[in-house]
């Protein structure tokens, strides 16, 4: 017995090398698809690139800038010599009648920065230009400082809503005047609350003396009048605003206004005219309010020096200024100030009465919005004083109006006004103050003043507020990319083949790993370098070296979540549309709801979502987009390293999410690819990792509890075959005397193959008497003799016993005999013992043709009732022995070398029930031994099961039971080793259509270990062989069919394998290329086991040492092919043709040479018929011919006989052994 070749398997770093060449060779020829991958980051930052420059113009306006000095203008200005009056409480001063002017502007008739301006001076720019919309982006290094004001209503909305409505419940206190607007108040002490409300408005002095006090205090230098005074630059704005702060306070004055308010501080509406006249009127400056408890109670002297300090303010800022009295208004619950304020709003249609709320009348003008009356609003400090007192302190309530907040926060419609409720809330405090310690202690406002600030423009980020959205889908986009590669070649067994050739999963995984890594790499390097050029704001405000690992982290993420997702797919294009679906929508839900719950919480919730992969990205992207917003909004710097701790920031949970799913996911989808075995091979134990390995039980197709359904419905079968089979009948006998273990009673089907050994070991004689009976065995005997004696007449009887008998209690001429190196051995016709089958045949025998008068006496196997197994032929039989043999052999002595190249012991494969079809026995109990340096062959009708053990034998799938060695290793754990010293040519070639032949023989080659000149004389001498040396460079994707089933049997003998598989590998040759690849075939079989497929006779009888027939799955005969013709092709074909109406005289001549003659086919007086050997000889058959020819009983046109083909015998297998399955237990 030869021992097998041991060659060292190709080391991780050569099978990664042969791996990395073949894929740069691939993507090289791919350039264009992956330049329109690298493409796509270009595509989407020139989106981002254009809709933010649409949108730069579009907000690039004067409106949305700092305001430049206007030169000509067109605006609504003074009419010279006339004005008109105005009425209020005291008339300090009028309204200047207006007109509509274009004019040059000068210093003394400047342009407002609201008229319609014609001509800009540009270089000169800044806070008195522009209006409060643009004073926004100005850069402001001394903000003005503004009075403190309260909201004063205008004074058509201070009287009372509805005044002829029940005028007598009208709230007290009685007697306040209509253009007054009332202070409401209350408190849990009526007494304490009025003193309170008086103390707000006590003063130490009265204004006259406070204002004189304070010009003897300011020197002689203080001015007196702002009469013809003109403010000539910036800096004399905010003084002048900060002298009248300041004079204010000084003066122990408060105003207020009914002017709208702004966004910011930086001008005062109430101060600075919001827009030009209209027609006489001037509503852009409304007027200003001296606040005081009541006007009409001023002394002259005090009404006088306000209408002094009134005009100085007009000439500062050109509004008018008038008294407005707030008189105190006691109320006695809290709920009439709520339901005052209510009422008074247009929308309502009740009035308070006596306390009550009551609902208008439908006909009252009050109840239509808009009407008269229908409005009444009130000051906005309204209070409620608890209970302060000096040993409580002060507890207040301050009630005030944010209806004119500007569409803020209240509407949702951009970002708030700044409010007027400094003031409101200073005079409760002083209120507090001069009450404990008398008018003169008191804390006044000094002002209120904005923020400084640099100039900045209107712009609308948009790769900060949308990045996140596109960025998410653009870097998911590797995600089908990386999937598609994987899962394809799993689909197109591509993976498999590499398997099989000797490529460890270490290997592939860290290859494709890596080449998926470094295309992502290159895919981020484009979107980042280019978005960066083009001044995107999410890649030029944060830290480089922060995005750089973030990239590389959700990289590493990303590729280890590919591999996951391909080990859940099998097919390639549901696996891609999965993922795209999957990137858009998890782009839309992360935006949606990660959003929400970042920004408003849970936060926990956030950060579960986050181990999502997609949400995770998000996340850091989130995280980028929003400190490159608020960065590009202050002029500062975005995300560091530094603000990595700060409150709310999510980047370090998304890094660490990132490292632990890139670990994690890769594990998983590796567990997952090898306990599933989707399109990679064999699958393995779930606990593979603790040295676990698949039982016969567990290798079966499906999970646990379709295993577990699959032994219970094979249970009640067989329990009902054997509760219908008759009383009384009995297997068939021995007819010669055996040794005690082949003649063992019949078992139940359900005790174990191990337990049926050793009862047969029990009864037999001890193993290590074996080998001196083998002398007289042989003699009693004789194995080889009926092995290969004639089987014409097939006198033997069928072979039925279901037990296989262990190698000791076998007759020791067989013992002696399996050992050999392809030695051909078998039992003797009788009951030999083997494992019980499940699947029952109904063999339809045909019926015979017109003219037939013998029987098909010469089947292979009888004709057998539904329930009952199938008859096994003795040399299956024998083989199946000697298998057993050999088998028995290895387990006694395992680390001697195999005893044969391939051992088949009772192999089976069963595709279980689906879709409403029955099981599929493919391959029943399959026991065979191929021995080195021999090509066996299998023959067989389409469906009949080559190809499943083929694939079964190359790891494509898993055999539900038995076993099978390759050169001593297991296929259900071992195929890492098998595949190392293996080559195969699967019945389809699995081609890469971008790799050339010869860069396919290169890549298997180095799989196999070879290098240097080894290699490169390996794959020249591949491409001679099968004559593809002269196209060895072309793309594979060009070879025709023929050419391409060359090459994949060039593959499979590269490297020098042990064991090669060719499944029907001269499929769709022309002659001469067959003729080549059978010399190919012949040479490789001197050094190798070789099993070959394939259903050309010619090419079997050509390369096969040993032939086995399969039909249904089951293997019908075995034998070498001149041996299988003498068995089984035991008659002469004879054919015979005569005119038409001949045909009978025709049979009856053959009759007469042969009365068993079976007609095999009859077609227009041509009848082709079979001879028994033993009744007709060629010499008398040429003897009769030529009397027949000579006497002229036929008209002979012609007539021939030959020995029968091995053709003729498969076709006659075939037919005799019948195809229809009927039953499966």
């Amino acid at each position: 017995m030869d021992a097998p070749r041991r060659r060292e398997r190709a080391s991780f770093w050569t099978q990664a090398h042969a791996l990395a060449r073949k894929q740069a060779s691939l993507q090289k020829r791919r350039w264009l698809g992956n330049l329109g991958l690298l493409a796509a980051p270009f595509l989407i930052c020139m989106l981002l690139w254009v809709l933010q420059e649409v949108i730069n113009k579009q907000l690039d306006s004067r409106s949305f800038r700092c305001g430049c000095k206007c030169l000509a203008c067109c605006d609504w200005v003074p009419a010279e010599g006339g004005n008109s009056s105005s009425a209020g409480d005291v008339p300090f001063n009028g309204s200047t009648a207006v007109s509509y002017q274009c004019y040059e502007a000068t210093d003394d008739k400047p342009c407002s920065p609201y008229a319609k301006c014609q001509a800009y001076n540009d270089t000169e720019c800044g806070l008195l230009y522009s209006t409060a919309d643009q004073v926004g982006f100005c850069g402001v290094a001394e903000p003005p400082l503004w009075p403190a004001l309260l909201d004063v209503p205008q004074e058509r909305y201070r009287g009372p809503k509805a005044p002829d409505f029940e005028p007598g419940g009208l709230p007290g206190p009685a007697g306040i005047p209509p253009s007054a607007a009332p202070m409401l108040y209350m408190g849990d002490d009526p007494e304490a609350a009025r003193q309170l409300m008086e103390a707000m408005w006590a003063r130490q002095s009265s204004i006259t003396d406070a204002v004189m006090a304070a010009y003897l205090a300011a020197g002689p230098g203080a001015p007196t009048s702002t009469e013809n005074e003109t403010i000539a630059n910036e800096a004399q704005f905010v003084e002048a605003t900060g002298a009248l702060a300041r004079g204010l306070v000084q003066f122990d004055l408060s105003m207020g206004t009914s002017a709208s308010t702004s966004m910011s501080l930086l001008l005062e509406p109430a101060f600075v005219s919001q827009g030009s006249g209209d027609h006489g009127q001037d509503p852009a400056r409304p007027p200003l309010y001296f606040a005081l408890p009541n006007c009409s109670a001023l002394s002259e002297d005090d009404a006088a020096t306000l209408g002094r300090i009134g005009e100085s303010i007009t000439n500062l800022t050109g509004f008018p200024v008038q008294c407005a009295s707030l008189p105190p208004a006691s109320q006695v619950e809290r709920s009439w100030i709520n339901d005052q304020v209510y009422c008074g709003w247009g929308n309502s249609q009740c009035v308070l009465r006596n306390g009550t709320k009551r609902e208008l009348p439908a006909d009252s003008p009050a109840a239509t919005p808009g009407g008269t009356g229908s409005i009444q609003e009130f000051v906005s400090a309204l209070y409620d004083w608890h209970n302060t007192s000096a040993a409580a302190g002060l507890r207040v309530t301050v009630w005030v109006n944010d209806t004119n907040v500007g569409g803020g926060q209240a509407t949702g419609q951009g970002p708030p006004d700044v409010q007027r409720w400094s003031q409101a809330v200073n005079l409760a405090a002083n209120a507090y103050l001069k009450r404990q310690l008398g008018p003169a202690a008191s804390a006044r406002l000094a002002g209120v003043k904005d923020m400084p600030k640099g100039a900045s423009r209107l712009s609308l980020d948009f790769s900060s507020l949308l990045g996140p959205l596109f960025s998410m889908w653009l870097l998911q986009l590797m995600l089908p990319v990386g999937v598609h590669a994987l899962v394809h070649e799993k689909e197109a067994h591509l993976r498999v083949m590499m398997r099989m050739q000797g490529l460890s999963d270490a290997a592939f995984y860290c290859v494709m790993y890596c080449w998926a890594f470094a295309l992502y790499c290159a895919f981020v390097a484009v979107f980042c370098t280019f978005g960066g050029l083009i001044g995107l704001r999410i890649f030029t405000l944060n830290s480089y070296s922060l995005q750089a690992v973030f990239y590389l982290a959700w990289g590493l993420c990303l590729t280890s979540w590919s591999f996951y997702f391909s080990a859940l797919w099998a097919e390639a294009r549901p696996a891609v549309l999965l993922c795209v679906v999957w990137v858009i929508v998890s782009g839309f839900m992360a935006n949606l709801v990660m959003t929400q719950y970042i920004e408003q919480g849970p936060v926990l919730l956030a950060n579960l979502i986050q181990l999502i992969p997609s949400f995770n990205l998000f996340r850091g992207l989130y995280e980028l987009s929003q400190y490159a917003f608020l960065a590009d909004r202050t002029g500062g710097t975005g995300l560091t390293w530094g603000k990595l701790l700060e409150p709310a920031n999510g980047m370090i949970s998304v890094l660490l999410i990132c490292g632990i799913e890139s670990i994690g996911l890769m594990l998983t989808g590796y567990y997952v690819e090898q306990v599933r075995g989707a399109g990679t091979g064999v699958r393995r134990h779930p606990l593979f990792f603790w040295g676990f390995k698949m039982s016969e039980g567990e290798s079966g197709e499906g999970g646990p509890l379709r295993r577990w359904l699959r032994r219970r419905r094979t249970a009640a079968a067989a329990s009902a075959r054997s509760g219908s089979r008759k009383p009384g009948k009995q297997q068939a006998s021995a007819p010669t005397a055996m040794p005690a273990a082949l003649s063992l009673a019949r078992r139940s089907s359900q005790q174990s193959l191990h337990e049926q050994w050793q009862a047969a070991a029990a009864t037999s004689a001890p193993a290590s008497s074996a080998g001196d009976d083998v002398a007289a065995a042989l003699e009693e005997h004789d194995w080889a003799a009926q092995y290969y004696g004639s089987y014409g007449s097939m006198t033997s009887p069928a072979l039925r016993s279901p037990y296989l008998p262990a190698l000791g209690s076998m007759p020791a001429a067989a013992a002696a005999g399996v050992v050999e190196a392809g030695a051909a051995t078998e039992l003797p016709s009788s009951s030999l013992p083997r494992k019980p089958t499940s699947l029952c045949l109904s063999v339809a025998p045909e019926p015979s043709l017109p003219g037939s008068g013998a029987e098909r006496a010469d089947s292979v196997t009888s004709g057998g009732t539904a329930g009952e197994e199938e008859a096994e032929g003795p040399d299956v039989a024998a083989e199946r022995a000697r298998a057993e043999a050999l088998w028995q052999q290895w387990q006694r002595d395992p680390g001697r070398a195999p005893p044969a190249a391939i051992l088949l012991r009772s192999l089976r494969k069963v595709f279980p029930s689906r879709d409403g079809n029955a099981e599929k026995v493919a391959v029943a109990d399959l026991s065979l031994a191929i021995q080195r340096r021999e090509c066996f062959g299998l023959l067989g009708p389409n469906g009949a099961g080559k190809t499943t053990t083929i694939r079964m034998l190359e790891g494509f799938m898993h055999a539900t039971s038995g076993q099978a060695l390759v050169e001593g290793h297991s296929i259900a754990s071992d195929m890492g080793a098998i595949y190392s010293l293996m080559g195969a040519c699967p019945q389809h070639d699995l081609l890469w259509e971008g790799l050339t032949g010869r860069e396919h023989l290169l890549f298997y080659a180095r799989i196999k270990g070879l290098r240097g000149r080894a290699l490169r004389r390996a794959a020249d001498d591949g491409l001679r062989s099968v004559n593809l040396f002269t196209v060895g460079d072309e793309l594979v994707g060009g070879y025709s069919g023929g050419m391409k089933r060359r090459l994949s049997v060039a593959i499979s003998l590269v490297g020098d394998p042990q064991v090669v598989y060719l499944d029907e590998p001269s499929t769709g040759l022309d002659p001469a290329s067959r003729q080549l690849l059978w010399n190919v075939i012949r040479a490789a079989r001197k050094e190798r086991a070789v099993v070959l497929t394939t259903h050309s006779m010619e090419e079997a009888e050509a390369l096969c040492d040993r032939l086995g027939i399969f039909v249904g799955g089951r293997l019908r005969c075995v034998g070498q092919p001149q041996d299988l013709v003498a068995r089984f092709g035991g008659y002469l074909s004879f054919y015979i043709t005569t005119p038409p109406g001949q045909e009978t005289a025709a049979a009856a001549v053959v009759r007469g040479l042969s009365p068993s003659a079976r007609l095999v086919s009859s077609l227009g007086g041509c009848q082709k018929f079979e001879l028994p050997v033993g009744e007709a000889g060629v010499d008398a058959i040429f003897a009769r011919m030529e009397a027949v020819k000579a006497r002229g009983e036929l008209s002979l046109i012609d007539w021939g006989v030959s020995n029968a083909t091995l053709e003729e015998v498969f076709v006659k297998i075939t037919r005799d052994a019948g195809v229809r399955l009927t039953a499966f237990a």
